[in-house]
């Protein structure tokens, strides 16, 4: 099976302009992992209607029903993360190593990504938003570094 790849969108291309190594339309790594989960949500959602947030709520980010959602999302990311550190044994106390088994972790990680890539689904965050929130954050980190916050 191969990768079912996105390109970017056009709002996502924009925040490019005047980048030179970057040419519109290639593939976009978080756009293809969005579209992925947006399908499989959509499967579920045939399958489990009434397990599921219909898809015509997505978004609407002050509905009681997606901000349960949302909640209960942020919180399965939460236990995938902790699944994903007790794979992690090497503790600052214990006298000897112990192998990570690594493939163990990766999965658990990968858990966590498909519920928190869900969840942004489901509060309407597109990777778009995803990407101009991350920088604007990383402007202010930056300044602040720069200013000895």
């Amino acid at each position: 099976m191969s990768i079912p790849w996105s390109k970017s969108d056009s709002n996502f291309d924009e925040l490019w302009l005047g980048e030179p190594d970057r040419p519109a339309g290639v593939p976009d790594i978080l756009q293809t992992m969005f579209k992925q989960q947006r399908e499989h949500m959509e499967k579920y959602a045939e399958i489990a209607p009434d397990a599921q947030v219909p898809p015509e709520l997505w978004g609407d980010i002050d509905n009681r029903q997606v901000q349960a959602a949302v909640r209960e999302f942020a919180s399965y990311t939460v236990e995938e993360l902790y699944e994903a550190i007790n794979h992690l044994k090497n503790k600052p106390w214990k006298q000897t190593d112990k192998t990570t088994d690594l493939g163990a972790f990766h999965e658990e990680l990968a858990d966590a990504w498909h519920f928190w890539i869900e969840m942004h689904i489901i509060a309407g965050i597109d990777p778009t938003a995803v990407f101009r929130a991350y920088f604007a954050k990383t402007l202010i980190n930056k300044e602040r570094q720069s200013n000895g916050y």
